[in-house]
């Protein structure tokens, strides 16, 4: 896979959990930036989109905690960084199957954009990968192993499924997959039901990220490997890369928290009133054809915020994957009528996540 990677053109290759482990070396509890309990993992961008469209009360909840992914990203830099590559000349590349992880990396002013440069969908690149296996089946060992292979312990290659991330928890923990489920739980928290909780963890996808619909395999094939895999990984990092990492300790702490998440009011299309209405009857015609069940795989936590972004040139329809399945003809043409991309002159607002 190291090898696969790398011959498509990537010079160095790690997992986007070994974020996990990176904070277990610094002595970091993963939770600990939440002025409210229980804790929300911030962990899932749809899930954190929701709560702030629609549950804003539950903001302080929210943990602050950089994701594995961006910190990750964040060793990755520094260590580059140490080694005379200028910043500048660095591009941090995610490979993903969650739509709302690639819409976030794109999305101007968030937590992930001035770490990441850019998410590729991991069918494309699985599909590239497999091609360069297939062309190359006997690669010699000893061509394999200047490789350096990325590090991660099976605790972490775990984090992305379901009960992945609670289970390294300490205190009562929960884990809820798929968007109405979530939904659902979300309000009873609203309630002030629950409170004996001390960590959510929260998915838009069934099974976690397996779930996501760039996903190359059967999401419950993959999370049985990734299971299998999690199983033959040690346990703790070997001591060498633990020095390593706390050789950057400094550069790292002082990065690990994210800005505070404010609410997004979704009825604030524009500033000027006029463009506003007509923006608001742009949602009506647009969410007339969005499939309205909310499934999230858009990146969006529900179909009325897709047609909210798209009436604000923040997206393309063609984010929606139902209509991109079941009419795709009907898709370009929407889109030609709609947008295509993000407006250039958008400004950047900080309260992206």
């Amino acid at each position: 896979m190291v090898d696969a990677l790398h011959n498509i053109g990537f010079t160095h290759v790690h997992y986007a959990e070994s974020g996990v482990d990176i904070l277990k070396t610094l002595g970091k509890k993963i939770s600990v930036y939440a002025d409210q309990h229980p804790v929300v993992s911030s962990y899932c961008p749809a899930v954190v989109r929701l709560i702030q469209l629609r549950y804003p009360a539950l903001l302080p909840n929210v943990n602050l905690m950089r994701t594995p992914a961006q910190i990750t990203a964040l060793y990755a830099r520094v260590v580059l960084q140490s080694e005379g590559i200028a910043s500048e000349d660095i591009g941090v590349f995610y490979i993903t199957p969650c739509a709302a992880k690639y819409a976030q990396i794109k999305t101007p002013g968030s937590a992930t954009s001035g770490l990441i440069q850019g998410g590729l969908n991991l069918d494309y690149v699985f599909n590239l990968m497999q091609t360069y296996l297939a062309q190359h089946p006997n690669r010699k060992s000893e061509e394999l192993a200047r490789w350096e292979k990325p590090k991660i312990t099976g605790p972490a290659f775990l984090w992305s499924l379901t009960k992945g991330e609670s289970a390294m928890m300490q205190g009562r923990t929960l884990s809820v997959d798929e968007v109405h489920n979530v939904i659902e739980f979300l309000e009873l928290v609203e309630d002030d039901r629950h409170k004996n909780l001390d960590f959510l963890e929260l998915r838009a996808c069934d099974t976690g990220c397996t779930g996501g619909i760039l996903t190359s395999r059967n999401r419950f094939l993959a999370t049985e490997r990734i299971k299998h895999h999690a199983a033959t990984l040690p346990k703790e990092l070997h001591e060498v890369d633990k020095a390593r990492i706390l050789s950057f300790s400094d550069q790292l702490i002082h990065n690990l928290k994210t800005d505070r998440i404010v609410a997004k009011h979704s009825l604030q299309l524009d500033r000027d009133v006029s463009m506003a209405i007509r923006k608001l009857e742009k949602v009506k015609r647009i969410t007339e054809v969005l499939p309205g069940i909310d499934c999230g795989l858009c990146g969006c936590p529900t179909c009325r915020s897709l047609a909210e972004d798209i009436a604000k040139a923040n997206a393309s329809i063609r984010r929606c994957v139902v209509l991109k399945l079941t009419d795709p003809h009907g898709l370009n043409n929407l889109a030609k009528i709609w947008g295509e991309v993000i407006q250039k002159d958008q400004k950047p607002s900080t309260s992206e996540v």
